[in-house]
């Protein structure tokens, strides 16, 4: 065979070889260019779907965290007055007994919420009942009712004086979940009886399915041993029970606030969870949002991005548009968030007080980055010039309060401590009030202090303060008056404390404020001795009201 036709033909092969390798390889590096920014593109949109993912969860929990916050305070604020409450109509009760203490009684319903408080109940050091709005009203024969066998009457036995929270139960007279908040009657160290103030569970319930109506988010109040005070939709299912030992609010008695994530034992719903402790109370303000729910949007802008995405790689254009699209569902995610933030400052705005962020700069200047609306009724000023200097708050302070508030934020600031201070400012309308400041500070990467916190208002709380000195006072001046002396036992300690009046009627001004009893019955002729002995020995059992 003939040499030179196969070169002829193997060039004329190789330059079509060639001429159409600059066509593969255009067609190769396109296609290596494309992979490469389709590789690119599916991991930076993978990338983004967890960074999303990630993001969503951490809002939902902040949003959670403020919302319990929140939720506590409001709390808080309906305990403490439960507490004064409770501390007014004990002082009524043993200065005027029951005719007198009605009208107390009376306004104390009316200053609580419609239907919160169901009931009022005194009763004795023995546990029987001495008076009851409840029985009042169906009417019911108390004879029938005590509260020797219940937790809130046994702890004041054994020496609780302030306000108790008592594990909820069924109500003997009216069969509805009740809550007691309870206290010692105290006179003149001995045990008088208990006061106890039955609020309403349903009431508690309702407060929480205005925060959460549906099923799947939900809140709760939880006392500090996990047993349930309240529940926004299983109400029947969590009264009696307690939230699973694990929760971190039980094993860890210090921290003050948190988040997990949990499924819970009630209805098998994995939630975020949120918790913040109610301040002054030993109850834990507890919410939960449903993972599905929470995530939903996000999971749906995964699954339409990855479609659209699909589609897209086909086309340029198309996947222009995805990018367009997520962007738009991006941009919906910060509205719906946005909105969230509105709904947390509207119910912030309807709380007693005002919530806060202080921030203390590096150079000594002030300013509020947050405050809510209660700033104006507090301190008669807007929130709108805070931003960016709190002067005005501070102008607006009593001037022989300043330095020690001034003082009390430094030492805060220089020792990262929690801040308290009760100080004086001159509120809307010029009026003095007295408020109540607590903080927690936080040093930000600026080097600048932070606290985040809570303003109360104690104004009627000092003026009641001060309306119980001059009671005392009226009443040492009639004791003064009559020339009659005073004196009081400590069971206890075996230990008698004597006025001066009693100094004088003795002529033993060497015996001192302070004596023991048998000091003091050895003062008493021999004759009385056996009596006085009896008297006093079988004072301290007799119960003061019959």
């Amino acid at each position: 065979m003939p040499l030179s036709p196969v070169l002829s033909g193997s060039r004329a092969a190789l330059a079509v070889f060639f001429r159409g390798d600059r066509v593969v390889g255009r067609l190769v590096a396109a296609w290596i260019a494309f992979a490469a920014l389709f590789g690119g593109y599916w991991y930076q949109l993978e990338h983004s779907h967890t960074a999303l993912t990630a993001q969503a969860e951490s809002l939902t929990r902040l949003r959670a965290l403020q919302t319990a916050h929140a939720l506590a305070l409001h709390t808080g604020a309906l305990f403490r007055k439960l507490d004064y409450l409770s501390l007014h109509l004990g002082e009524h009760w043993l200065k005027e007994g029951s005719q007198g203490s009605r009208d107390a009684l009376v306004r104390a319903h009316l200053a609580l919420p419609d239907e919160a408080l169901i009931g009022i109940d005194i009763a004795d050091a023995e546990g029987r009942l001495l008076y009851s709005t409840v029985a009042e009203k169906l009417p019911l024969e108390l004879e029938r009712y005590g509260i020797a066998d219940f937790e809130h009457f046994r702890v004041h036995l054994n020496g609780v004086k302030g306000l108790f929270i008592g594990q909820p139960y069924r109500g003997r007279m009216t069969g509805k979940w009740i809550v007691p908040f309870s206290r010692a009657l105290v006179e003149e160290g001995r045990l008088q009886g208990v006061i106890v103030m039955s609020v309403s569970v349903a009431h508690l319930t309702k407060a929480l399915q205005e925060l959460y109506p549906g099923t799947s988010d939900v809140a709760a109040l939880v006392l500090h041993d996990g047993r349930f005070l309240a529940h926004s939709s299983r109400t029947e299912e969590a009264m009696g029970n307690s939230v699973p030992p694990d929760r971190p609010y039980l094993i860890d008695r210090e921290r003050q606030q948190g988040n997990f994530d949990a499924t819970a034992p009630i209805d098998g719903i994995e939630r975020y969870y949120a918790w913040h402790r109610v301040p002054d109370f030993p109850v834990v303000a507890a919410l939960g949002l449903s993972k599905d729910e929470a995530l939903a949007p996000v999971r749906s802008t995964i699954r339409d991005g990855r479609m659209r995405s699909g589609l897209g790689s086909l086309l340029l254009l198309a996947a222009v548009m995805l990018i367009s699209q997520l962007w738009r569902r991006h941009a919906r995610q910060g509205e719906e968030l946005e909105r969230a933030g509105e709904r947390l400052e509207k119910l912030v705005g309807h709380f007693p007080g005002m919530a806060y962020q202080f921030l203390l700069r590096a150079d000594g200047s002030t300013a509020m980055p947050y405050c809510s609306p209660g700033v104006r009724e507090l301190y008669g000023v807007g929130p709108e010039g805070l931003r960016d200097s709190a002067i005005s708050i501070f102008e607006r302070v009593h001037a022989d309060d300043l330095d020690r508030l001034r003082e009390s934020i430094r030492s805060s600031a220089a020792d990262l401590t929690p801040w308290r201070c009760e100080f004086r400012v001159r509120g809307a309308g010029d009026r003095l009030r007295w408020l109540l400041g607590e903080a927690n500070p936080e040093r930000t990467p600026e080097g600048d202090t932070l606290w985040h916190g809570y303003v109360h208002d104690m104004t009627d709380r000092r003026v009641a303060e001060q309306k119980l000195r001059d009671s005392e006072a009226r009443l040492r001046q009639a004791v003064d008056a009559v020339r009659d002396g005073l004196w009081s036992w400590d069971l206890a300690h075996d230990r008698i404390t004597l006025d001066e009046r009693i100094l004088d009627m003795l002529d033993r001004p060497e015996l001192g404020s302070e004596v023991s009893y048998e000091t003091f019955r050895a003062l008493v002729h021999p004759v009385d001795r056996q009596r006085q002995d009896d008297a006093l020995r079988t004072a301290p059992r007799e119960p003061l009201i019959n």
